[in-house]
Parts: C-alpha cells; sequence; structure tokens
C-alpha cells in the first residue's frame, strides 16, 4: 500500500468524531464529507493494513465501514467506490436477476416462456447487455460476483439467443400475446364502466360516481378498444360529445366570472367575490385535499385562456394576480388538526371547535379543497357573519336534493 493512502492513527480518529458528533442532522452530507476524506477503496485497505498490525484503532475503522456500506446503500456515495458503477445494493439486485434468468433458460427451451420471464426482468436487450458488461468482465476475478459465476458465464449464450428472438419477432409476439392476456382479465369490469359512460353527463361527475381515476378509465377504454370495437367505437364517440359539452361549459363559466369582476354582480345575481369565484373556477382539484401541484390552477387557467381569444383573458389573470391566486402557497393544504388546535378570536372569545366544524363543513360542502387561502377567506366571512350556519345547512339541503335527483 502507498505511504499516501495510510491513515495515521489522528486521521482515523479524525474521521470517527465526523462520523459521530458532526452533521447528524443531514446524513447524506455526512456520507459524502467521510468519502471525500477517505473511499472506500482506500478505507478497506487500511482496514486490512491495521489488522495485520494489529493496531487497536481497527476497531475505529470497521465501525466505520459498517456506516460505509449502509451509506452506499442508501445511494448516497458516487458509483466510483467499484468497478460496477452501481450501489452494493444494485449489485445484489442484478446478480439476482441474473441468476433467475439463468434458471429459466435451463429449464425450459421454449422462447416465449424465456421472453416472457425476461421482460418480467428487464426493459430490453440493450440494456440487459449494458447492465452486465462490467459484471462478464470480472466473472473469474471477483469474490464480490462468485454467487452468479455459472450465469455470467453463460451471459454470451442468453445475450445471443435473446437477440435472435428479437430478430424473428418473437419479442413483438410476447408483448402483444402478454397485454391481450392483462386486457381479457379486466374485460368485464372495462365493458360494464365503458357501457355506464355511455349515459353519463359528465365525464367529472362519472368518475367521481364509480370512485375511478381518469388514468383508470384511459386503461378500460384501451382494453375495450383492444377486444371489443363496436363497444369502442361508442365510446370514442360520447367521449367527443362530452368534450364539447364541457368546453362550452368552460367558456360560460369564464365569460359569467368576467361579469361578476367588471360589475360585481353575478348573471344570476349573485354578490361577487373571492369565494364565488373559486367555488366556479375550472381547473381547481375539489376531489382531492388540495392540488397536487400548488402552481397547477394558475398555469393551467393561462394555457386554456390563451387558446380561446374568444375569452377575456386579461380581465381574468389581472383578477387571479390581485387575489394573489397565483401565489403558491394560496393552494397549500391546511389539514383540520391544525385548525382545531390552533387558537382563534371571534370578537372577545375564540372560536369554539363547534365555530371550526361549521367553516370546514362550509368548504367540503361547496365542493372546494381544505387550502389556507379558502379556509381564511371562508374563516373572515363566517367571523363577520357574511356565513352563517343557516347558510350551511341550505347547502347540505342542497346537497341532499342533488343526491336524490342523481338516484333518480
Amino acid at each position: 500500500m502507498n505511504n499516501q493512502d495510510i491513515l495515521l492513527v489522528d486521521d482515523v480518529y479524525l474521521l470517527m468524531e465526523i462520523a459521530t458528533t458532526m452533521y447528524q442532522d443531514n446524513e447524506e452530507y455526512l456520507a459524502q464529507k467521510l468519502y471525500r476524506l477517505c473511499n472506500y477503496t482506500k478505507l478497506n485497505k487500511n482496514i486490512k493494513y491495521y489488522k495485520k498490525l494489529g493496531m487497536k484503532e481497527l476497531e475505529y475503522l470497521q465501525k466505520l465501514k459498517t456506516m460505509y456500506d449502509n451509506f452506499d446503500k442508501k445511494g448516497y456515495f458516487p458509483f466510483n467506490n467499484n468497478i460496477y458503477r452501481c450501489s452494493t445494493e444494485e449489485i445484489e439486485l442484478r446478480l439476482s436477476k441474473i441468476n433467475e434468468l439463468w434458471s429459466v433458460f435451463t429449464k425450459t427451451n421454449n422462447p416465449y416462456f424465456r421472453i416472457k420471464e425476461f421482460l418480467q426482468l428487464y426493459d430490453n436487450i440493450e440494456k440487459f447487455r449494458k447492465s452486465y458488461t462490467q459484471f462478464v468482465n470480472y466473472t473469474f476475478k471477483d469474490n464480490l460476483i462468485k454467487k452468479a459465476h455459472i450465469a455470467l458465464t453463460n451471459f454470451d449464450k442468453m445475450y445471443s439467443t435473446l437477440k435472435e428472438y428479437e430478430e424473428k419477432g418473437l419479442f413483438a409476439e410476447v408483448v402483444y400475446l402478454t397485454e391481450v392476456e392483462e386486457y381479457n382479465k379486466h374485460y368485464y369490469t372495462a365493458r360494464y364502466i365503458i357501457k355506464t359512460f355511455l349515459n353519463a353527463s359528465s365525464k367529472e361527475e362519472f368518475l367521481k360516481e364509480q370512485k375511478i381515476t381518469e388514468q383508470e378509465l384511459s386503461y378500460y377504454a384501451e382494453v375495450i378498444d383492444e377486444l371489443d370495437v363496436e363497444l369502442s367505437k361508442k365510446y370514442q364517440a360520447k367521449s367527443q360529445t362530452l368534450l364539447q359539452i364541457h368546453n362550452e361549459k368552460l367558456i360560460r363559466t369564464y365569460n359569467e366570472l368576467t361579469i361578476g369582476i367588471k360589475t360585481g354582480k353575478l348573471p344570476d345575481g349573485t354578490p361577487f367575490n373571492t369565494l364565488e369565484f373559486l367555488k366556479r373556477a375550472p381547473f381547481i382539484n375539489r376531489e382531492e385535499v388540495a392540488l397536487r401541484t400548488t402552481g397547477e390552477f394558475y398555469s393551467k387557467t393561462i394555457q386554456y385562456l390563451r387558446k380561446k381569444p374568444e375569452l377575456d383573458y386579461e380581465t381574468i389573470i389581472i383578477y387571479i394576480r390581485t387575489q394573489r391566486l397565483d401565489d403558491k402557497s394560496a393552494f397549500r393544504p391546511i389539514s383540520k388538526e391544525t385548525i382545531y388546535t390552533s387558537k382563534i378570536k371571534l370578537q372577545d372569545k375564540y372560536l369554539t371547535s363547534e365555530d371550526k366544524t361549521n367553516i370546514i363543513n362550509y368548504i367540503e360542502l361547496s365542493n372546494l379543497p381544505l387550502v389556507y387561502k379558502i379556509y381564511s377567506i371562508v374563516k373572515k366571512m363566517y367571523i363577520s357573519g357574511e356565513i352563517t350556519t343557516q347558510d350551511i345547512e341550505k347547502l347540505k339541503n342542497n346537497n341532499q336534493n342533488k343526491r336524490k335527483s342523481i338516484k333518480k
């Protein structure tokens, strides 16, 4: 070992001091700090060196090695600590997968079964080849990978066989058959969902009633597109009709909001304010506690309005900015626990749990997400008396009547 690689006793104590007393609240930074002072290779060399000399500081180096191994599994170290350019955990995974693939090759000559198992383990053949280049080169040179020696020895054979299958078009066949097999599993559910969709008056309401996501609906449509051509055509036609209705509704909504901003009243006579704007504004995710991305409302609104020259882009956007609805913090979620544990004064008294429940109920019954801006507006209006318990009861009754009419 070169003299420059030898850790002095003071160096060992310094490393231990850093490892046990510094950056304890930032494990990743600690790992990188230690690595810059002493990389994996240098540490392992010194463990052997101190062991050979029988030095008591060996105990500290072994403790550091345990820490290094843990950091490595978490991916905190750069990959150049080993020839495979990946973490110890990733090495283990690759060895396990190559052994599993070799086991399949030894059990069957059926190309379809081999390909199916291969695709469950790997994305594609070229990624497979690149993932094991170094492993194959060091098959007999590194004990770290000895558990996969047989599989790695036969790597070229497996790779060339798989390439042959690909050139014959067998991979494409297996992918198609696997998709159809998966589609068949979900056919009856997909058929029910799509047939029900044909009677929907709104895509959003349909998703809510069926308790499915838009992604799930798209998948069911994909299943039907593959297995039931006639039903798929009906679904496409219905989708286009609902999309047209949805676009007309959006245009109508924005026109009404523009009137509200300019006149102070909505077309139905309702006094206009920020809360009424938020109740009607498109692109607010009302089904979850808050928007997944807090800036989604503003960015989607801008994108939509820019595509519709017939709408008053300037009036809407200026209003949003004036009311600070373009601020990401406006749509930051607030938990019910935070509301109930915070102290809020109502004139000379603090808001009671019942008051807070009323505020939350109003927001939920108005089909709005529980976020800071909306909570702040409703809270102020409740304290000032602009929102009353009678208003909340009225919302409850309206919602119950809507549900009854839907069931009919």
